[in-house]
């Protein structure tokens, strides 16, 4: 990674195992911070004093605005000769190999792409009742309900603790008992929309059409703190710019600091499926894909 400053003037080339986060930031005190100037603010209401007071909250908004925006110049000027941004300069990259396995699809394709997405969907749904939580977590909600561990079958229930501010899926779905299809979240989501765009374009579907699709299917759900959300991080940032009517590139990367997460992999898939033996050609799409707000 090659980190410059807002002139563009090189620092530091540094590689992953160099990298060192600063220590100095924490977020903890910044949570306690923004529940802090929230009780201000309406402490300033009931001594008469709100007008004053959202003042100074919009005050502070705005040099939060600022500095996101210097950080945002701050990424994107970066540049990596290890790490390029283009599918031309990447593929450079490559170690030399085949590049397609196999022209034609295999005989039991079906069955494949069937054990594929059942695969996919299973792993997704089964870890999604303790998804973010620890082992020792699992292990004692497991023996609290009455199920053995390590588990031999699947949760009977899950009970999330009262301070919990996320839910992922909805509980009684995720549950042997209550377990009756797939539950969608945004990982499930994602194979569908990569499937769902090829369907409608072909597979040289362009980003802008691939947008359009995200649109239209993917629900950007209700502002809470409960976690009912369609998608999330990056992915919940380009679709709030594209509803607000940006467009691609623009849409992937302002306000996303997500921009190298992990929800590209998620996408992937899709692009595996429809071209089996064929790394090269599925990579470009899932580039293609990635592209729209990863770098």
């Amino acid at each position: 990674m090659l980190l410059m400053d807002l002139t563009g003037q090189e620092k530091k080339k540094l590689k992953i195992q160099d990298i060192q986060y600063s220590e100095k930031i924490n977020e903890s005190p910044l949570w306690d911070q923004l529940d802090d100037l929230t009780r201000y603010l309406r402490l300033a209401a009931e001594f008469g004093c709100g007008n004053d007071g959202e003042a100074l909250y919009k005050e502070l908004e705005r040099s939060m605005e600022n500095t996101l925006r210097s950080f945002q110049s701050l990424v994107l000027s970066a540049k990596d000769p290890d790490e390029p941004d283009s599918l031309a300069e990447i593929r450079k990259l490559r170690p030399q190999g085949p590049r397609c396995l196999q022209k034609a699809l295999p005989a039991d394709y079906s069955n494949r792409l069937r054990g594929a997405v059942f695969g996919r969907m299973a792993g997704c749904t089964l870890g999604a009742a303790l998804e973010f939580e620890p082992i020792a977590s699992a292990k004692n909600w497991a023996l609290s309900h009455g199920d053995s561990y390590p588990l031999t079958d699947y949760w009977n229930q899950v009970r999330y603790p009262q301070n919990v501010h996320y839910i992922v899926g909805k509980k009684q779905d995720l549950t042997k008992s209550g377990m009756n299809a797939v539950p969608p979240d945004d990982d499930t989501i994602y194979t569908l929309l990569g499937l769902l765009v090829m369907e409608e374009y072909g597979a040289d579907f362009r980003q802008e059409q691939l947008a359009e699709i995200w649109k239209k299917y993917l629900p950007l759900g209700k502002e809470k703190p409960d976690g009912e959300k369609g998608c999330w991080w990056g992915e919940r940032t380009m679709l709030r710019n594209l509803l607000a009517g940006q467009s691609l590139p623009e849409a992937g990367i302002n306000g996303n600091p997500n921009l190298q997460s992990i929800a590209a992999w998620a996408r992937a898939d899709s692009y595996g499926y429809v071209f089996p033996g064929n790394p090269e050609r599925a990579a470009e799409l899932a580039y293609r894909d990635a592209a729209m707000n990863h770098r």
